[in-house]
């Protein structure tokens, strides 16, 4: 829906104008606070990323509405610093989403090592009974041939 806002509704209003940018910002601060308040993804770290692409992308379009109304040239902003800026915030952004899936990675590893582990000591665990339980025949034989070998014995004399 935010996609539908932002691209195919916003070039119906007024085109090339700062109306149309002051759309686009309204629109992302409204997508901004809609992930915050909703966080519709069940990872928290999903949820973060959304909230700072979601802010990111509302101070570009803040940038946007400056630049156009000119406000860069008349408070003797530079024009490469702003665009250095966002810049810089778009990658820490993509930074920060491969860090997170690195850790999300590294997190799913460390549980399925836990989980082989668990798995490995149970399936010893039912091996150890299983040849328990096969030597028990074996066992109770040779335990009846060492019996009947004192009963057949004869009596000790005094």
């Amino acid at each position: 829906m935010r996609r539908l806002l932002v691209t195919a509704v916003a070039v119906t209003v007024q085109p090339g104008t700062s109306t149309q940018l002051a759309y686009g910002l309204l629109t992302a601060i409204l997508s901004l606070l809609l992930y915050a308040s909703v966080r519709p993804f069940s990872s928290h770290a999903d949820n973060t990323l959304a909230i700072l692409a979601a802010s990111v992308l509302t101070l570009a379009t803040f940038s946007g509405l400056l630049l156009s109304a000119e406000v860069t040239r008349d408070e003797g902003w530079s024009l490469l610093g702003v665009g250095t800026f966002l810049a810089i915030c778009t990658a820490s952004v993509v930074v920060l989403g491969f860090v997170l899936a690195f850790l999300q990675a590294k997190a799913l590893l460390e549980r399925l090592r836990v989980a082989a582990d668990k798995g490995a000591k149970e399936v010893a665990r039912r091996r150890s009974r299983s040849s328990s339980f096969a030597e028990a025949p074996a066992a109770a034989a040779a335990h009846k041939y060492r019996v009947g070998e004192l009963e057949a014995a004869p009596p000790a004399t005094p």
